[in-house]
C-alpha cells in the first residue's frame, strides 16, 4: 500500500497577523481595563462572560465583533479572526 501524501493546497498565501503572538497595541490593557472595571463597579453581579468579553476584545484592538454559534471567529480584523473565550479559576493569579 502506499503511504498518503500530505494535500496540496494551491492558492496558499501567507498573511502578516496584524499584532504578534502576544503583542498588542500600547494602549490595549487600558482599553480592556476600563470597560471592565465599568462593568464590575455598575452591574449587580460583576461576572465577565463570553459576549462581554467578546466585544471588550474586538474593541481593544480596533477589530469588528460578529458572534458566531460555533464561537471560532467571533473578532474580525481584516483577514484575521479570533476566537475569545471565558475561563474560570478559582486563583486566577495562579493560573498558568
Amino acid at each position: 500500500m502506499k503511504p498518503k501524501k500530505a494535500p496540496q493546497l494551491r492558492t496558499v498565501s501567507k498573511v502578516e497577523a496584524p499584532y504578534p503572538l502576544g503583542k498588542f497595541p500600547k494602549d490595549f490593557a487600558f482599553k480592556v481595563g476600563r470597560p471592565i472595571i465599568y462593568l464590575v463597579a455598575t452591574s449587580p453581579i460583576p461576572r465577565i462572560e463570553g459576549k462581554d468579553w467578546e466585544k471588550i476584545f474586538a474593541d481593544a484592538i480596533d477589530a469588528e465583533w460578529k458572534p458566531s454559534n460555533v464561537g471560532l471567529d467571533d473578532i474580525r480584523l481584516g483577514v484575521c479572526t479570533w476566537g475569545a473565550k471565558t475561563v474560570y479559576h478559582t486563583n486566577p493569579h495562579n493560573a498558568e
